[in-house]
């Protein structure tokens, strides 16, 4: 008798194996299809005109940015700041606009409050600080900033309506 990983595994889950591979090709075709068959943006989201600030605004950010962001985020936004192999979680990439803390749908941008707020209070338990002293127009600066850093924020179909969150029942 040969010994082939076959019969080295239990009855009950070479049945389950085999299910698997009858049931992969339809379930991946299903996961497919409701990834690629997103909901229509909300009424008015596509049709907006992303506010990308001016160029004297994305400056200011900059600057901002440089002084205070760099270091974990990297010089150009990505992640790769000198302290970000320090970092767990690791910085945000910037340049991805991908982003955890956000109002919005999945695979949407955030809101420009989402970034202030992050911003202003930072992250709870990570390395993300706040920074309450930094003025309403810094602030606003560098959310430009950050804008420009990655060119999904040019397109208006990646923004999305925030999630209205309903009050809580009455006691």
């Amino acid at each position: 008798m040969t010994i082939s990983p076959q019969t080295l595994r239990p009855k009950a889950l070479r049945r389950t194996t085999a299910l698997l591979a009858l049931a992969a090709p339809p379930l991946a075709a299903a996961v497919a299809l409701a990834l690629t068959s997103a909901a229509p943006p909300a009424a008015g989201a596509a049709e907006a005109v992303p506010n990308l600030g001016t160029d004297a605004q994305r400056q200011a950010g900059k600057a901002v940015y440089d002084q205070y962001c760099a270091q974990c985020h990297g010089d150009e936004g990505d992640g790769r700041g000198v302290a970000a192999p320090f970092q767990l979680p690791p910085p945000r990439d910037f340049t991805a606009a991908k982003y955890k803390f956000r109002s919005t749908p999945f695979g949407t941008l955030p809101t420009d409050a989402d970034l202030e707020r992050t911003i202003r209070d930072g992250l709870p338990y990570t390395g993300m600080p706040g920074f309450p002293t930094l003025s309403d127009d810094e602030v606003a600066d560098v959310v430009v900033y950050l804008k420009s850093l990655a060119p999904d924020w040019q397109n208006p179909a990646a923004y999305g309506e925030p999630i209205r969150v309903p009050d809580p029942p009455a006691i």
